[in-house]
């Protein structure tokens, strides 16, 4: 999945222009490089989707604990405000399963963008770049707090097919965004692939 994405937003970025388009695929690379990525360069097929028994507990935000961790000194709880307002997180929640014991009880958000970053800057009377400032640092903060969380299981298998995927969407990432990591990344899980993941040549 993060293989396909990343390349669908790769080639709606090369189309379009689109700097949000751009920044996905990034992100999505991120991850990958850095929760998926073995030792030896293969990448792993996936982490669970829930931890401590509950779906999406590990990536899930409620509106207090947002403000909570954005609250700052000199800005008070002006951070957690501009986070919310752009990731659309409310005090009741973007996201309900009733009935469902797997998913975690009470008001819950996932993290989504509904406007673009000029959009949303014109509305806070901002510039796009100051807005992309702020909400970076505030990803940055929040991304340490999530890090204490118990996080999903890794399923360690490393798929050859998949890895194909990934590898060619990493060095469709390294091609568009001019990122040399990418490039090492694809060129690692190739290595493991051809050395480390045949058997009587096949």
């Amino acid at each position: 999945d993060q293989a396909l994405v990343s390349s669908i937003y790769l080639d709606g970025y090369v189309v379009t222009g689109r700097k949000d388009f751009a920044a996905t695929a990034r992100g999505i690379f991120d991850y990958v490089l850095r929760q998926l990525a073995s030792p030896e360069g293969g990448i792993y097929s996936t982490e669970d989707a829930d931890s401590e028994g509950k779906e999406g507990l590990f990536y899930i935000w409620t509106w207090e604990q947002v403000h909570d961790a954005l609250k700052d000194d000199a800005l008070g709880d002006e951070d957690g405000s501009l986070f919310s307002s752009f990731y659309d997180v409310t005090a009741t929640g973007n996201w309900d399963h009733p009935g469902d014991a797997h998913v975690p009880e009470g008001a819950k958000n996932i993290l989504r963008i509904l406007r673009p970053v000029e959009e949303a800057a014109r509305l806070h009377g901002m510039q796009p770049a100051e807005l992309e400032r702020r909400l970076a640092a505030a990803r940055q903060k929040l991304f340490a707090v999530r890090e204490h969380r118990v996080h999903p299981a890794l399923d360690d298998k490393i798929l050859s097919g998949w890895n194909g995927l990934m590898i060619a969407s990493l060095a469709k990432g390294a091609a568009v965004l001019e990122e040399p990591r990418y490039r090492e990344a694809a060129v690692r899980a190739a290595d493991f692939v051809l050395t480390r993941m045949q058997q009587d040549g096949r």
